[in-house]
């Protein structure tokens, strides 16, 4: 592996671009293949900023009151814990009115009097219509003045049944509805207890016990410091957007020891995105996702990860070659034999950049590479 620093400036640089390259466009060759060929260049990142992955404002889910915070600032918190109760007197008195509507729906829902009197009168008028057939034989006609009568009977005490039928049905589909509004409301009532959506740190409350929030509102918020992005810049000169797309990220930061001497830590990330828009001076702002780790127990509630937002850290971008070409032996499409362009938008040949798999294939072996050389 050949690695050397450029630190001069062309004659055709502008005189931003000349001042990047004289403050931070360390640019290391890394890599370098058969016939000095050279597939990737590391990039020093400036202006580096470390933000959480995931920031979440924590909406009140209904109106109320603080009553009580079941966490306190700065305390760690997981997936769907209670974070604060809230009380809405007005929401209180709807659930017992609804409660007692059930109540009252239900009583009549299993009120059956009605319909076993009419379904007993029911089976006497066939009972009576029977005994006279078998007696007296089926009549002729209905001019029969008592066989008319005990048709009639049945007639009415059927109409009787299927009407007493009908209303306890309306009766028990009554209930169904006095549930489900009580059900509601139930859920009304649980939205008065906000939970933690994720797994994080409470760091920030917006508002106090016994403060009235409407719903919508910001209440809380949490961060988590398992995934962390950083934004930082890099030049359009070395680096254009497509060569930073998907490029493994190395972040290094110094922390003291024990004995209060420096000790460096290090990350390793993934250039999630870039922005298409150029800044002043000729840089463009890249998106870092790190996956932070944790270096300990948790100690007085606050888990101990090894990088925080806020931090001064050092980041090198492994760029890919701005023009690339497909050679055989290397199946990647990862090298190239062509200059660094130092000015102007880096030529990129039609076809010459490889596919996203490609490009993640060429990060794991050079993270197989780099850890390869830190075993050695």
């Amino acid at each position: 592996m050949i690695r050397f620093a450029v630190n001069v400036r062309p004659a055709s640089l502008p005189i931003t671009s000349a001042c990047f390259w004289m403050l931070f466009a360390s640019v290391v060759v890394a890599d370098q293949g058969k016939g000095g060929r050279v597939n990737r260049i590391e990039v020093q990142a400036s202006q580096c900023v470390v933000r959480y992955g995931a920031e979440v404002d924590l909406p009140a889910l209904s109106d109320g009151v603080v009553t009580q915070w079941a966490v306190g600032r700065n305390q760690v918190v997981v997936k769907n814990q209670v974070i604060v109760n809230l009380t809405n007197d007005r929401l209180n008195r709807r659930r017992q009115t609804a409660i007692e509507r059930l109540r009252l729906a239900r009583t009549q829902a299993e009120d059956t009097t009605t319909l076993d009197h009419a379904e007993a009168a029911l089976a006497d008028a066939n009972e009576e219509l029977r005994r006279y057939r078998s007696r007296f034989g089926e009549p002729d006609s209905l001019g029969n003045p008592t066989f008319r009568a005990l048709t009639l009977a049945v007639s009415q005490a059927q109409r009787q049944y299927d009407q007493t039928l009908a209303e306890h049905a309306e009766a028990e589909q009554r209930c169904r509805v006095r549930e489900s509004e009580l059900a509601a409301i139930e859920t009304d009532c649980q939205a008065l207890q906000l939970r933690s959506p994720i797994d994080g740190i409470l760091v920030d409350v917006y508002r106090d016990s016994g403060e009235w929030v409407e719903r919508g509102q910001a209440i809380a918020k949490i961060v988590s410091p398992e995934h962390l992005t950083i934004d930082a810049l890099v030049a359009q000169q070395v680096a254009g957007r497509a060569h930073c797309q998907g490029c493994p990220v190395s972040i290094r930061w110094d922390v003291p020891n024990d004995e209060g001497n420096p000790q460096t830590r290090r990350l390793d990330g993934i250039v999630e995105s870039v922005d298409p828009q150029w800044l002043p001076g000729g840089y463009r702002r890249i998106h870092v996702d790190v996956a932070n780790q944790l270096v300990g127990n948790e100690h007085d509630g606050i888990a101990d990860w090894i990088l925080y937002p806020g931090q001064d850290i050092r980041m090198t971008v492994a760029v890919m070659s701005p023009t690339i070409h497909r050679s055989k032996g290397d199946p990647y499409r990862t090298t190239s034999n062509a200059p660094i362009p130092l000015t102007g938008q880096p030529a990129i040949r039609p076809g010459t950049m490889p596919s996203r798999a490609s490009l993640q294939a060429e990060i794991r072996l050079s993270r197989n590479r780099r850890r390869s050389e830190i075993l050695r």
